[in-house]
């Protein structure tokens, strides 16, 4: 499905619709949530896999696209409740030329993905830049997934929920790892 949305992404500048959901977390550190979260995407043991399905029902399938975990994470997946599942290679980056837009003031900590069409290898017109403020007893997620204005805005509403469940669940499973 993402081919029918995602041709002549490539041109810059992307133009984006955001789905953005903020989620407050305490007890845990935004530091120790990245980590886990970069742990668990490279897919390197079958519990991180597991973590990665569970989270989210819109969650199909997931690997990682080396067998030594060392590449992007695979991911098949139905992107907010909308039409057929998508299939991405899923390449996380700290270039700032692949940030969708501007790292917030007070947000240290940040997770910058953007999806590779799996059958076109192309950029998919879909970047996650989530970003993480440090607080007393915890930090502020402002997870943001940007959209290619080609992606219908009923896909992106639906996100936020999408969002809201899968984090929801990786921040309660990060959270029980550090307090076990």
């Amino acid at each position: 499905m993402s081919k029918k949305y995602n041709q002549s992404v490539e041109q810059e500048p992307v133009k984006y619709n955001l789905a953005r959901t903020i989620i407050e977390v305490h007890g845990l550190s935004a530091k120790d949530f990245v980590a886990y979260f970069a742990s668990q995407k490279a897919g390197k043991t079958e519990d991180d896999i597991r973590q990665i399905l569970i989270a989210n029902p819109d969650h199909y399938l997931s690997g990682n696209t080396k067998p030594d975990g060392s590449g992007d994470q695979m991911l098949i997946e139905a992107m907010g409740f909308f039409e057929k599942p998508m299939c991405y290679a899923l390449h996380t980056t700290n270039d700032p030329h692949d940030f969708p837009d501007k790292q917030l003031n007070g947000y240290p900590n940040f997770l910058c993905v953007r999806g590779i069409d799996y059958q076109t290898g192309h950029y998919s017109g879909i970047t996650a830049f989530h970003q993480f403020k440090p607080t007393e007893d915890g930090f502020i997620a402002n997870l943001n997934l940007y959209f290619s204005a080609k992606y219908p805005l009923e896909m992106v509403r639906r996100h936020k929920l999408h969002l809201a469940i899968e984090f929801s669940n990786w921040l309660r499973a990060a959270y029980n790892r550090s307090h076990n």
